[in-house]
């Protein structure tokens, strides 16, 4: 960053500093903020943030700096158009704060792995799937069964529910759990019966 563009910045209030943050995915945050100096750096470690994990169009250095210094619980959101091994990475913790997923392109076995760091008190509010087209086997849950099933108890806080299987399923059975914030719900290439939606008891 040039030295006119850093005085600028310098000039701004904390709070709108931050605000300013919220417009960066977390890699690009610390690799355009971090080390300009010790105020920016501080600011830099209450910033909310949005970790996008696409290590296509990343380096390990960036990387480094940005695990060797987040707190997990700043992170609000998380992207993966990968699949990640959570177990080895500092995304294990984040879960205090977290309130919106994003997986795309994700196999099942990583799904798996991510959903079970999350407790069943979690505050979660927004989820998104695009499952991987490859290595499903047919007689594989579903990716509904998967979420509304197996792991509903997990994300009872969710408001926004947008699934995306990776062929066309049919669905009969329907869990327990009840989803009682969820406002928006979006599923793609699945059919079911009408007594899938007992759950939504609060859908608008």
């Amino acid at each position: 960053m040039y030295p006119a563009s850093c005085n600028r910045l310098e000039s701004l209030s904390n709070e709108l500093i931050l605000d300013i943050f919220e417009y960066f995915d977390a890699y690009n945050l610390y690799e355009a903020f971090y080390g300009l100096n010790h105020r920016i750096n501080s600011v830099l470690q209450s910033a909310r943030l949005h970790i996008l994990y696409d290590p296509s169009s990343e380096n390990k250095t960036g990387w480094d700096t940005l695990i060797s210094s987040v707190n997990p619980s700043q992170i609000r959101i998380l992207s993966c158009y990968v699949d990640i091994n959570i177990d080895n990475h500092f995304l294990s913790s984040a879960k205090e704060n977290l309130r919106s997923i994003r997986l795309h392109n994700t196999s099942r076995q990583s799904m798996n792995k991510i959903f079970q760091h999350f407790a069943g008190d979690n505050q979660i509010k927004r989820l998104s799937i695009t499952e991987r087209s490859r290595f499903i086997k047919r007689n594989d849950h579903s990716l509904f069964d998967l979420i509304l099933v197996d792991n509903a108890y997990r994300f009872t806080s969710l408001v926004n529910l947008s699934l995306s299987c990776n062929r066309y399923r049919s669905v009969s059975s329907v869990g327990s759990v009840q989803f009682l914030q969820l406002r928006h719900l979006s599923i793609i290439n699945c059919c079911w019966s009408t007594n899938f939606l007992q759950f939504l008891q609060n859908r608008r």
